[in-house]
């Protein structure tokens, strides 16, 4: 959720919502999910589904600015389906946006432990504490996800990415050194 200016975007869930009709609101959600992927039910089935339809509420409540509801709603969410890493990474960039670092490491944090073996969990973390100005804890971060779970892509692209933001270029190369040790070189500018 960056932090830039944009106009709200307001869609037939959110106006339902906002005219108290939640039940509604909910459908037009999942309907909105189902549009992206025609696999899913008609209705949500299960702890899993109904977490993620409450979660499409929240983004979309979220893209209407409504940010205190839709932090509602994202929390009834997580209540339904505390693993339910997409939903921790909704909540933390909401508390990104608040200004809430501290809320959102702790939520950061419960996505981690839920969920240690997903990518995006230490994604969130990083992001947090880049967010705080905590490099130190940036750089140990990349080695435990590198720990965690190796073989996986995001183990290689993630410590890439996050080390070739503004100011940390020279160290962008890193996560592809070869077992020796040594930095590939440079590819030339053409």
């Amino acid at each position: 959720m960056a932090k830039r200016n944009r106009k709200p975007k307001y869609t037939d869930a959110t106006v339902a919502f906002k005219a108290g009709d939640r039940k509604e609101a909910e459908a037009l959600a999942w309907a909105h999910r189902r549009a992206q992927n025609p696999r899913l039910p008609e209705k949500p089935a299960g702890p899993a589904q109904i977490c993620a339809g409450l979660c499409a509420l929240a983004d979309l409540l979220a893209d209407s600015f409504d940010y205190e509801e839709a932090g509602t709603v994202l929390d009834e969410a997580l209540t339904v389906d505390p693993s339910n890493v997409d939903g921790y990474a909704l909540k933390v960039h909401l508390l990104i946006h608040a200004n809430d670092l501290d809320g959102a490491e702790m939520a950061a944090l419960a996505a981690l432990e839920c969920r240690p073996d997903e990518p995006l969990s230490h994604k969130l973390l990083i992001e947090v504490l880049f967010e705080k100005g905590r490099n130190g804890d940036v750089l140990d971060r990349l080695d435990v996800l590198e720990t965690a779970i190796p073989t996986h892509p995001q183990a290689r692209f993630l410590p890439a990415e996050t080390l070739a933001r503004p100011g940390r270029g020279q160290d962008a190369a890193r996560p592809f050194a070869p077992a020796s040790g040594v930095a590939p070189p440079l590819l030339p500018n053409t």
